[in-house]
């Protein structure tokens, strides 16, 4: 069963009076509404070894231009939304997460735009472009483009 964005608020926020750690609020953030830049892609880089994702936006700022710079996506959850820049001069390789809990510890696919079936483990952004990732199931992302 997936996580939506109510549930993962329930899970950060359960009901009745208690202090809210400051890392659980942070880690709300993270997800909802935050922004990261200065991102570097990782040579050669794999699902597990790539650096993964932790804003809701994203700007990957420096590549190599192998065609294999990569990062990896946080794990996809019920509702969720992830949006990557690629502000390199080069391709960039975006792989699923390997190991989402909420889809029983197996590996998340990516649905590229303008595609259905089963999805891929990874697909790759040219330069310039953004790639917002939405997940309406847990496991499942279903990329969309700016081009």
């Amino acid at each position: 069963m997936g996580i939506s964005v109510i549930s993962l608020l329930k899970s950060f926020f359960p009901s009745g009076l208690r202090l809210v750690d400051a890392g659980d609020l942070q880690q709300l953030t993270n997800i909802l509404a935050s922004g990261a830049s200065g991102i570097t892609a990782l040579v050669s880089g794999t699902a597990v070894t790539s650096p993964l994702l932790t804003a809701s936006d994203n700007q990957i700022d420096t590549s190599t231009g192998s065609g294999t710079d990569s990062v990896t996506l946080p794990p996809a959850h019920t509702g969720q939304s992830v949006a990557v820049n690629n502000n390199t001069a080069n391709t960039i390789k975006i792989w699923a997460n390997p190991a989402n809990q909420d889809n029983g510890g197996t590996a998340d696919t990516i649905i590229d735009h303008g595609t259905t079936g089963a999805g891929a483990a990874s697909v790759t952004i040219a330069s310039g472009l953004i790639y917002t990732f939405s997940s309406a199931k847990a496991g499942i992302w279903k990329a969309s483009s700016s081009a």
